[in-house]
């Protein structure tokens, strides 16, 4: 095992936020706190692939990502996930998904309910918002119970209701709790999937000394721009249901594309409402351009 599981998943935050540029492996050796010799074999023991492997990867399920729903041409989405070319691109997307990405952007989508704004009370008319770069404090579980155990994690650090015993409560950006899955069911294997929770913080707050206490949490950037912003109403369990709708029927119709930044959720009310599992409201961000 890793000896400092923190300092890796700085490295893999940073290679999540810069895909579109040349990685060197000096620099993340060093963000890793390991040497450049070890580095590799280090990743791969904990991760389960080589680093390079892993980056070719994300890269990979982000241009499938951007090719089904962002209505960019081919060589946009390879310029823009960090490929030279666009033959080197489609050459290594076809090597993973066994297909072209002009093929792969040609395969039908999943049906949608026959009506798709049914949990959304906005659907025809989002509202628009533009965001600013936000932290997030977050913890991270992949796999099958990635959002239970996520959740579990998180009220567990914070000492929830209370979250101002692991930082002042003025150090709160905005109420209520962000979640974010960076991978998209389909594209990327169960077992690799993502979920982030967490909470935006203001610039400059300070932690307790808790976060030195070895548990998993982490910080990363919230990118801002232009945003859809949707409301879901009901259980979260149906939250799958209306990212389907909105990507595969809502998102087609409104003129809008897709920008190359991640979707996320804001959960309101906060999770201590005994009825928040079926009556909250749960503003969905879509990036758009």
């Amino acid at each position: 095992m890793y000896h400092n599981q923190s300092q890796l998943e700085k490295v893999i935050l940073y290679i999540e936020e810069h895909l579109s540029e040349p990685m060197n492996l000096k620099l993340l050796a060093d963000l890793g706190n390991t040497s450049y010799y070890h580095f590799n074999h280090v990743f791969s023991e904990t991760q389960g692939e080589p680093i390079w492997q892993f980056v070719k990867r994300l890269r990979l399920e982000r241009a499938a990502y951007l090719l089904q729903y962002a209505g960019l041409s081919v060589a946009d989405i390879a310029e823009a996930i960090g490929y030279a070319s666009n033959a080197s691109f489609s050459k290594a997307f076809e090597q993973h998904f066994q297909q072209s990405p002009t093929r792969f952007r040609s395969l039908p989508r999943p049906s949608v309910k026959a009506d798709p704004g049914n949990d959304i009370l906005n659907y025809t008319a989002p509202r628009l918002t533009i965001e600013p770069d936000q932290q997030m404090l977050f913890v991270r579980k992949a796999g099958l119970l990635r959002h239970q155990e996520a959740w579990q994690h998180l009220m567990e650090i914070l000492e929830y209701p209370a979250p101002k015993s692991f930082f002042t409560e003025e150090g709160l950006s905005n109420p209520g709790f962000i979640g974010k899955s960076p991978d998209v069911p389909g594209i990327t294997v169960e077992a690799n999937l993502r979920y982030d929770v967490g909470l935006t913080v203001k610039p400059g707050i300070k932690l307790t000394g808790k976060e030195a206490m070895g548990q998993a949490i982490q910080w990363q950037t919230l990118p801002g721009g232009k945003y859809a912003v949707l409301l879901h109403q009901g259980s979260t369990d149906a939250l799958a249901a209306s990212f389907q709708a909105i990507y595969s029927d809502w998102l087609p119709k409104s003129g809008y594309r897709l920008r190359n930044a991640p979707s996320y959720q804001k959960y309101l009310p906060l999770p201590n409402n005994s009825e928040w599992a079926t009556t909250s409201i749960t503003q969905i961000y879509i990036p758009i351009q």
